[in-house]
């Protein structure tokens, strides 16, 4: 199940899971920061080399705006 952005933005809290359009991103080294919108809100995300893996850090590297 995924949980609106704008829910988490009013505080719930735990680990979630959402999904919409990649709105901007930018990388430093092994981190990237994904801001993703939903049909309810913004939120900037990051995520590490070292915790997804080489393979899908990269994958996720070569999206484009809007994917």
């Amino acid at each position: 199940m995924f949980t609106s952005i704008s829910a988490i933005l009013k505080g719930e809290t735990g680990k979630v899971k959402i999904r919409g359009w990649i709105s901007n991103k930018r990388s430093s080294g092994g981190i990237q920061f994904l801001e993703i919108r939903d049909g309810t809100g913004f939120i900037q995300t990051t995520l590490k080399k070292e915790k997804v893996g080489e393979k899908l850090f990269k994958e996720i590297d070569l999206m484009n705006i809007e994917s």
